[in-house]
């Protein structure tokens, strides 16, 4: 996918918040749907900016949608983190940051997925 422009506003805030998602290019390759290989894992990646709340969020990772465990190994980059933007959402928590980057890795998995 490349050049995705999103924009809209959350209404569910006391004041309305407009934000914006913008990704030069998000990559998906190895995307199996195979009784053959059900176990197959897909790789994604890509970079995401959100103007005025995150200069630039990196993904990276992989995962086997289709297989009877399903598994997923991300991590994810955050550089740019702009805290007073984030204040409407953390103010509703109660909370405060000044929290201006992370890099943390998320991995697991689901060992039965039912959809109806």
């Amino acid at each position: 996918m490349d050049k995705l422009d999103v924009q809209f506003a959350d209404m569910a805030m006391p004041q309305p918040v407009l934000l914006q998602l913008e990704s030069p290019q998000f990559v998906v390759s190895n995307l199996v749907c195979s009784l053959d290989q059900p176990s197959a894992q897909a790789q994604f990646g890509g970079t995401v900016h959100l103007p005025g709340i995150v200069r630039e969020v990196r993904v990276q990772g992989r995962a086997a949608p289709f297989a009877g465990s399903k598994t997923f190994d991300v991590r994810v980059d955050a550089a740019g983190v702009n805290p007073t933007a984030l204040e409407p959402y953390l103010n509703a928590a109660g909370l405060t940051s000044d929290i201006t980057g992370m890099a943390q890795r998320f991995a697991g998995g689901v060992g039965r997925c039912i959809a109806k």
